[in-house]
């Protein structure tokens, strides 16, 4: 549960994280979906509603005729009759019909000929069946809300007038079949007898057939059978009429029947099947069918929240850097000794949304601390953390130092840390700002601190205080100087620091020298600690050969900035030499409110607090 509980919140925060992107994304769909709506036609939408009645006198020639108009008003029914209504020869009848009501037309289709109209008739139509209530309704959608209506009712009209007259063709055709079964009946008995020639020859023919069959011992042939079928047909027909004369009695029923279905035909001919009646007659619309602008609106609202936020999953997914605790401890098996809030999200007060978005456009929100740019950065940098490890003792930034002191006190406690080494992959992930405020703490607990500048390429640890590096490390190197004549004390008591001095040609041969080895082991007689600020791990090799000197390594992270595979590199570096690797520290954490780490920082400032009270 719990571990279900810390990945829900990490979506949280994700979306958090990308929430410009999220935003911005919603912008331009609803841009898009405002667009689409002022842009695109208003279309109309007219429906005329038909009902079927089933009339009872229907019965014709058998009791099957009921069973056959009941099972026509199902949906196969409705799907015959919109392909019907659908077809050119429809289209056809409907165009017809407008032509003989031009006056009926809007005056831009007034003059139209009739394949245009009979085109726009079969383009439009869609004919839904209300259920099992056997309504049709009969819908078109057209830009002109009163053309809608006048093909609606007009494709309504011209179906029910094709509906009765085919019914009425119908009821003819069947009357004349009637008819010439009657005349059949009344003139049978006197055309054939019982012993007629035609019908001693027919049934010959098929004994003959049979008999040839027997006598071969085949089954029938396909062309033998068909002869058979076809002799044997003829002669059941025959057959049919010869009982008739041989049967008078049946003759004489079958006729009565027949003049009862005649009498009824007559009389119910002009009666359909089924009535079709418009209940409800399209009217033209004043508010279009499409677009739905508001409909639109929350779609694309949905939308672009859907896209920004799987855009911003995405982006994340890209994102390799290195961004939490959980990171480094299980990605890497890194110790975390401490994690270290960025300058602006420990004393400043939280931003709104606004004001981050105001500073995003503008630019004023860019950290100072995120890349080391040129020298004036750097001493900004260093002025302010140094600001907030010795005068604002309270500021998270100040805690988050005492944390990592803390640490680091009880990493060895049978063998006290007297030379650390503090580096970092690749340059400005914050090394020596760590350097300089875990000096400036350790030295507030009374301990001499000596802070050594060992970056002989790109020196920065005498912009922190201010101070010059005319003279320092090389010096002692090079013999030309004794450690107490280069080492400047600093007005943090306590601390005192070794500039780089001018710089070497060859740095890696300085930091690897047996001089440097004999340099460390005198350090640690004269301080309590020795903080090392190194060049970065992956850019040069000096960090990797002063790691075999000293007591411990400090690898420094910046937080969203350092690829995982950058952070590798640098990571075998130390390991394949065999380096005291005492942990890792994220530097530059964001604490502004709804970050990640701000309640649990905010939680450990209360508690620290009441701890100092007590």
């Amino acid at each position: 549960m719990a571990g279900s509980t810390v990945q829900l919140w990490d979506y949280w925060f994700i979306l958090r994280k990308r929430k410009f992107m999220i935003l911005a994304t919603i912008a331009v769909v609803m841009f898009i979906v405002v667009l689409v709506n002022l842009l695109q036609k208003p279309i109309y939408s007219a429906s005329c509603d038909l009902i079927l009645e089933v009339n009872q006198p229907t019965r014709i020639l058998s009791s099957s005729s009921n069973q056959t108009t009941s099972s026509a008003l199902d949906s196969v029914f409705f799907d015959t009759q919109a392909k019907l209504m659908q077809s050119s020869f429809f289209a056809g009848l409907v165009a017809d019909e407008l032509v003989k009501n031009r006056a009926e037309l809007p005056d831009y289709l007034k003059n139209t000929e009739k394949s245009q109209l009979t085109g726009l008739s079969k383009a439009l139509i869609s004919i839904p069946s209300l259920g099992s209530a056997r309504i049709m309704r009969i819908t078109v959608e057209n830009y002109d809300p009163k053309l809608a209506a006048l093909l609606a009712n007009t494709i309504a009209k011209i179906y029910i007038k094709y509906t009765q007259e085919s019914q009425a063709s119908s009821s003819q055709n069947t009357l004349v079949v009637l008819m010439q079964k009657l005349e059949e009946l009344s003139s049978a008995s006197q055309v054939y007898g019982e012993n007629h020639p035609i019908m001693i020859a027919l049934k010959a023919k098929k004994k003959e057939l049979e008999d040839r069959l027997i006598a071969k011992g085949e089954i029938a042939k396909p062309e033998t059978e068909e002869t058979l079928n076809s002799h044997g047909s003829s002669t059941e027909a025959i057959k049919d009429k010869i009982i008739l004369s041989y049967n008078p009695k049946a003759s004489e029923e079958l006729y009565q029947i027949l003049l009862k279905k005649l009498q009824e035909l007559d009389v119910t001919r002009d009666v359909s099947a089924y009535n079709i009646r418009i209940i409800e007659q399209a009217i033209a619309s004043s508010k279009p069918a499409r677009p739905n602008k508001r409909l639109n609106v929350i779609i694309g609202l949905l939308m672009g929240f859907v896209m920004g936020t799987g855009l911003a999953f995405f982006r994340e997914y890209l994102d390799t850097t290195i961004k939490t605790v959980e990171e480094l401890k299980n990605s890497f098996n890194l110790p975390v000794l401490g994690m270290i809030p960025s300058i602006d999200s420990g004393n400043a007060k939280p931003k709104s949304t606004a004001q981050l978005f105001w500073d995003r456009l503008t630019g004023k929100n860019k950290k100072i601390v995120d890349t080391v740019k040129n020298e004036v950065t750097d001493e900004l940098k260093f002025q302010v953390h140094r600001l907030a490890s010795a005068e604002q003792l309270k500021a998270p930034i100040a805690e988050a130092y005492r944390t990592l002191r803390t640490n680091l006190q009880f990493i060895q406690v049978d063998k006290p840390l007297k030379t650390l080494l503090i580096t970092s992959s690749i340059r400005g992930e914050g090394k020596t700002t760590t350097s300089v405020n875990l000096g400036i703490i350790l030295a507030q607990t009374g301990k001499k601190i000596l802070i050594v500048d060992t970056d002989l390429r790109r020196p920065r640890i005498h912009k922190a205080f201010h101070t010059g590096r005319e003279v320092g490390l090389t010096n002692l190197l090079l013999g030309e100087s004794c450690l107490e004549d280069v080492v400047i004390q600093t007005d943090v008591p306590n601390l005192t620091i070794l500039p780089c001095g001018p710089l070497p040609p060859n740095p890696a041969e300085l930091i690897s020298s047996e001089r440097m080895k004999k340099l460390i082991k005198y350090m640690e007689s004269k301080y309590d600690m020795v903080l090392f600020d190194s060049p970065p791990l992956v850019a040069v090799t000096d960090a990797a050969l002063l790691s075999a000197d000293v007591d411990g390594i400090i690898l420094v992270v910046e937080a969203g900035a350092l690829p995982r595979e950058l952070f590798k590199q640098g990571l075998e570096r130390l390991t394949n030499v065999k380096a005291n690797i005492l942990g890792g520290v994220l530097n530059n954490v964001n604490l502004q409110k709804g970050s990640q780490y701000y309640y649990y920082y905010h939680y450990y400032h209360y508690d620290y607090a009441s701890a100092d009270k007590a």
